[in-house]
C-alpha cells in the first residue's frame, strides 16, 4: 500500500468506532477524520472506565484508543476489552494511536492485543490505512491463558513443519477464525 492513491477503496460508513482518549482536541481530530471518510456511527469517551461503559452499550467495530489513559492505562483497558467477563466483543479491531512509541510501548501493544498501532502525528491517510490493513489483512483470533487477540506474527510461514519456537508455546490456545 505505497500510493496514496492505490488505496482501496471501502465502504466504511456503517462501522462502529469507539474513539477513547483523555485529549479533546484528539478526539475532535479523529471524528472529524472519520467524518470525511463518511463514518456515521461514532462515540467517544474520555478515559478508560468510561470507554469501556462505551464498549458494552455501543459495542463498536473498531476501538481506537490511546496508550496514556486514565484510571489506566491503554495496556490495560485493551486486557479489559480482549480479557473481561463482560465484554460483548473481544475480537473487536483495536488501533493504538499514541505519540509513545518506544519499542517497549509498541511490544507491550502488541503483547496485550491489539491489532494496528499508529503513531502520532497521525494523518487521514496513515489512519485509513490502519483500517484498510483489518480488512486487508486480518489476523486469526487467539485465546490462550496468557494471551487474548490477534495472531502477534505478521508473516505467514505455510511451509513450516518444525518444532514449537518457544518454550512457552502452550498447548491450549485455540485458533478463532
Amino acid at each position: 500500500m505505497g500510493d496514496p492513491e492505490k488505496l482501496p477503496a471501502y465502504d466504511i460508513r456503517d462501522v462502529k468506532i469507539l474513539i477513547v482518549d483523555g485529549n479533546k482536541h484528539m478526539r475532535h481530530l479523529l471524528k472529524q477524520i472519520l467524518h470525511v471518510f463518511a463514518v456515521r456511527n461514532l462515540r467517544e469517551a474520555d478515559d478508560a472506565l468510561t470507554g469501556f461503559k462505551e464498549f458494552k452499550e455501543f459495542k463498536p467495530d473498531i476501538v481506537l484508543t490511546e496508550w496514556e489513559l486514565t484510571p489506566m492505562d491503554g495496556a490495560d483497558f485493551v486486557r479489559m476489552i480482549r480479557r473481561a467477563e463482560d465484554s460483548p466483543n473481544p475480537m473487536a479491531s483495536i488501533i493504538m494511536i499514541t505519540a509513545y512509541t518506544e519499542a517497549t510501548v509498541v511490544a507491550t501493544a502488541r503483547d496485550c492485543g491489539i491489532n494496528e498501532f499508529l503513531a502520532k502525528p497521525i494523518s487521514p491517510n496513515r489512519l485509513y490505512r490502519r483500517i484498510a490493513a483489518l480488512i486487508d489483512r486480518p489476523r486469526p483470533f487467539i485465546r490462550s491463558k496468557t494471551y487474548v487477540g490477534p495472531c502477534r506474527h505478521r508473516r505467514k510461514i505455510d511451509d513450516y513443519d518444525g518444532p514449537r519456537r518457544r518454550e512457552s508455546d502452550a498447548d491450549d490456545i485455540f485458533v478463532i477464525d
